[in-house]
């Protein structure tokens, strides 16, 4: 909500993470996407964002 984006990539997009002064929101936000995949991938849903 942030960053006014629905996704870390579209948030992120074009910038390296290196490049970053801190990529904490980056990184969490990655992870979170990542882990509510694999959760929905368990209960039978569908891929996420």
């Amino acid at each position: 909500m942030r960053h006014g984006k629905m996704t870390y990539q579209e948030a992120f997009k074009g910038i390296a993470e290196g490049d970053l002064d801190d990529p904490i929101d980056c990184y969490r936000w990655k992870d979170l996407i990542e882990e509510m995949e694999e959760i929905l991938k368990i209960v039978g849903g569908t891929k996420g964002i």
